[in-house]
């Protein structure tokens, strides 16, 4: 489920964007303050698009927008900056700012929810961990961050499921078991509503093995305890494979 950052200092206004997002199965995370927001970020809070008011007191959101340009962890978050006035001034000093793309309010739900798909789509190699333990889930997304991929978080396998038939991921990692199927029935059912899409069970192979008489839908597995090396080469490999069939391609 992509996790949305909502910054705006009006209670009610923070509210109805949070209400909307929620109701399209996105995980919010709310901040009344740009403070507030970079203190969610810095104490490791993950997160995959900002949605910020541009009209809050002063220019605090555009100090914001230079302050994540500066950090190597953040600036390749996408920000959408909300805004009263859509002239040309605002619209240049937004693009100029870093962000991604503008909402002129009042905000229109339909709009806002596809801008934010849009912009989740674009860029990146996406790779989806399903895992109910955020650790793992945080752990994994910073080695995949590190190797250029695009890191997204589900807690179930229907979860997963749902988000995969949204967005196009390119490798998806999950654990042997989850709260409502194996992580084996999971490599299964994705083998076979996406083609081709490989599936890395977290895990060792007696914890996800299945008929021996069957193909294997999963496409390796990731040892517990996690070895750093180990997976951030697997990442390495994956993406020069993926790179080079495309390139096979063009």
């Amino acid at each position: 489920m992509p996790r949305v950052l909502v910054i705006q200092d009006q209670p009610a206004g923070l509210r109805r964007i949070q209400s909307i997002l929620t109701g399209r199965e996105y995980q919010t995370i709310g901040a009344n303050s740009i403070k507030g927001a970079l203190r969610s970020l810095e104490s490791g809070q993950t997160v995959d698009i900002i949605v910020a008011d541009a009209d809050m007191g002063g220019d605090d959101t555009f100090e914001m927008m230079r302050y994540l340009s500066h950090r190597k962890k953040l600036r390749d978050i996408p920000v959408i900056l909300l805004t009263t006035n859509g002239d040309r001034d605002t619209v240049m000093r937004s693009i100029k700012s870093g962000a991604r793309d503008i909402l002129v309010k009042p905000v229109v739900e339909e709009t806002l929810v596809e801008k934010i798909r849009r912009n989740l789509t674009e860029g990146g190699v996406k790779a989806l961990i399903v895992s109910p333990e955020k650790l793992v889930q945080d752990y994994l997304a910073g080695l995949l961050q590190a190797e250029g991929f695009k890191p997204f978080t589900a807690s179930s396998a229907q979860e997963g499921l749902a988000f995969l038939d949204e967005y196009e991921a390119k490798l998806v990692l999950s654990e042997s078991t989850l709260p409502d199927m194996k992580g084996l029935e999971l490599a299964e059912a994705i083998g076979d509503r996406f083609e081709r899409l490989p599936v890395f069970l977290i895990g060792s192979k007696s914890n996800g093995a299945g008929d021996n008489d069957k193909p294997s839908p999963v496409a390796g597995y990731i040892r517990k305890p996690f070895q750093n090396t180990e997976i951030r080469q697997l990442f390495r490999d994956f993406m020069r494979t993926s790179q080079s069939l495309v390139g096979n391609k063009a």
